[in-house]
């Protein structure tokens, strides 16, 4: 369960302004789940940001 704080209301002429803060408390499955998906995401980014930044060599084309 997720764990909410109101930080502060603050008035600025005419904004509202209204701040929380999240704490998530996952169990270790979660923990586990998290840690492979962002290890997939930052996989996938670093290779598409390498094949970005690869001088083209010839006519590339996808593999399927």
């Amino acid at each position: 369960m997720a764990k909410s704080k109101t930080l502060g209301v603050r008035k600025n002429e005419n904004v509202d302004v209204l701040c929380y803060r999240f704490a998530a408390l996952p169990t270790n499955e979660q923990i586990i789940q998290l840690n492979k998906t962002i290890g997939c995401c930052r996989y996938l980014w670093n290779r598409m940001l390498g094949d970005h930044n690869s001088p083209v060599s010839g006519n590339r084309s996808c593999s399927k």
